[in-house]
C-alpha cells in the first residue's frame, strides 16, 4: 500500500513538472534568440563608431547564416543548425538582424540599429523589413 502511494506521489509530481516543461524551455529559447540579436546589434554598433573615425562610418556586411555571422564579426553565435537561423540585412544607415526559429513553432526576432527595445516580438516574418 505504502509503495503505491509512493508511486501515484511521484506520478503526480512529474505529470506537473511535465506540463510547466515545454513553455519554459520556450522561454530560455527565446532569450536565446534575444540576447544573440543584441550581440549582433552591439557589435554593428561598435564597428559603425570604429569606422565613422576614419571617414567610412557604415555598417558591417550583410551575412546570410550563424557561421558567417561568427567569422566576419567576431561572434560566438550558436550554430543555425541549432535552434535559431540567424541573418544579417545593410541598409546605407540602418540594418536588420533576424533570429528565426528552425524547429517548432515559427516565430521570429527582429533587432534594429536603433532600437531602444531589442525584443520587441515580431512574430510574422513580413514584419522583417529586408
Amino acid at each position: 500500500m505504502e509503495l503505491l502511494v509512493i508511486i501515484l506521489i511521484v506520478g503526480i509530481v512529474a505529470s506537473v513538472g511535465l506540463l510547466n516543461f515545454g513553455p519554459t524551455k520556450e522561454k530560455a529559447l527565446d532569450k536565446e534568440a534575444q540576447i544573440s540579436l543584441k550581440l549582433i546589434q552591439e557589435a554593428e554598433k561598435i564597428y559603425r563608431l570604429e569606422t565613422t573615425t576614419i571617414g567610412a562610418g557604415g555598417y558591417y556586411v550583410a551575412c546570410a547564416d550563424a557561421p558567417q555571422i561568427n567569422e566576419e564579426m567576431k561572434l560566438s553565435l550558436p550554430a543555425s543548425s541549432t535552434n535559431w537561423g540567424y541573418k544579417i540585412n545593410i541598409t546605407a544607415s540602418d540594418f536588420v538582424a533576424k533570429a528565426q526559429r528552425n524547429t517548432g513553432d515559427p516565430r521570429t526576432w527582429c533587432i534594429r540599429a536603433a532600437d531602444n527595445d531589442p525584443f520587441s516580438n515580431i512574430t510574422d516574418p513580413t514584419n522583417c523589413t529586408w
